[in-house]
């Protein structure tokens, strides 16, 4: 249930600002080494487009600057979810590499048993 008045949904300061927030939760995350969701994130930024959308386009000219600011943020924080990607990708398939490298050993002592001795002392 959404306990924000329509007056604060409806204000695009206040939805820039709350995503904003939600982009800098992201940001600390990451840096801590967490994995983040952005579930969510689009929806408050359709609700943003919506209400900028329904206004006159010289009211709404006055938020581009922030807008573009909002853009880059956005940029930015997908480009850290980016290198967590690559980063996690990287460390799977080391320990692939890995997993593969302890399997061959295994198949080569499973194949390849020493010869028992005979017994004769030859």
């Amino acid at each position: 249930m959404n306990t924000k008045t329509p007056e604060l949904l409806e204000d695009p300061d206040y939805l820039i600002n709350k995503i904003r927030a939600f982009m800098e939760d992201c940001r600390k995350l990451l840096e801590e080494g967490n994995e983040v969701s952005v579930v969510g994130l689009d929806d408050q930024v359709k609700e943003l487009c919506d209400v900028l959308n329904a206004m006159p386009v010289r009211e709404g000219d006055k938020f581009e600057p922030k807008l573009q600011t909002l853009i880059d943020e956005l940029d930015a924080l997908g480009n850290a979810l980016m290198a967590q990607r690559d980063a996690i990708r990287a460390e799977l398939a080391g320990l692939n590499q890995q997993q593969k490298a302890a399997t061959a050993y295994q198949k080569a002592a499973t194949h390849h048993p020493l010869k028992p001795e005979d017994g004769n002392g030859e």
